[in-house]
Formats: structure tokens, C-alpha cells, sequence
């Protein structure tokens, strides 16, 4: 499964500026992740999956921190979990079973189609790094 695009989300940029000095109304936290069937190329002025209805779904991943600034989000899917069983995008979020209320990043990838039975483990991590 080979990522095809990447970005990380302005509405995701905006929300961690808040998170930094305290200035979020909702006490974000990216636990979650997304999953759809749609291959729109990744954008930052997407704001969640580009899939809706039975298209997508959203659970909570398995959260960790690594050193040299990278967080880490985890999560292994199941053939039933999207209509088709096609797997082409993913969002990191605040998420609910239905929607995401904030995503900070998303990606998709080429086409992934689970068989009966199969799942699929997806790993993301997002690296802080200093900028120019």
C-alpha cells in the first residue's frame, strides 16, 4: 500500500496553534483515525475525508509518543469496516462514529481491497521538526 499524497490540514494547523497556548474551546485531541474509499489527492484546505456515508469510517487508534518529536497514531482495519472493502484515504482526527469535528492530516494511498477475513494494520506519524 504505497502513500500517493500527503498533507497536513489547515484547520489541523489552526488547531494546534491553539493547543500551544491554550486558546481551544475543545481540549483537542487526535486520537482518532479515518478511513474512506476516495483517492481525491490529499490538500490542506481539505478539511476531513473526502468519502462520506458508508464510505468512510472512524475509530479510535492506539496513540504513542516517540523521542525526536514524532507522534505516532495505530490501527488495524477489518474487511467489514468500509462498503466495497476499498481502503484509499485515511485522516488523523477528533473524531465521533460518524464524523470527524477536526482532522489534522490526511493521506491517501493506491488501492487496498480486503478479502473476507483480511485486515489491514495502518501506522502514521507525524514528525514536529524546526522550520526555516
Amino acid at each position: 500500500m504505497a502513500k500517493v499524497s500527503s498533507a497536513i490540514l489547515n484547520v489541523g494547523k489552526t488547531d494546534v496553534a491553539k493547543i500551544l497556548n491554550n486558546a481551544s474551546p475543545t481540549g483537542s485531541h487526535y486520537i482518532a483515525m479515518g478511513v474512506g474509499n476516495i483517492g481525491t489527492t490529499a490538500s490542506a484546505a481539505q478539511t476531513d475525508l473526502v468519502g462520506t456515508g458508508t464510505n468512510v469510517k472512524y475509530s479510535n487508534a492506539t496513540c504513542t509518543y516517540s523521542a525526536s518529536y514524532k507522534a505516532k497514531w495505530q490501527h488495524t482495519w477489518s474487511y467489514t469496516d468500509l462498503s466495497g472493502h476499498i481502503f484509499k484515504e485515511l485522516v488523523i482526527c477528533i473524531a465521533t462514529n460518524s464524523h470527524a469535528s477536526a482532522s489534522l492530516l490526511r493521506a491517501t494511498y493506491n488501492t487496498e481491497t480486503l478479502g473476507s477475513g483480511d485486515t489491514l494494520q495502518l501506522n502514521v506519524t507525524c514528525e514536529v521538526q524546526q522550520g526555516s
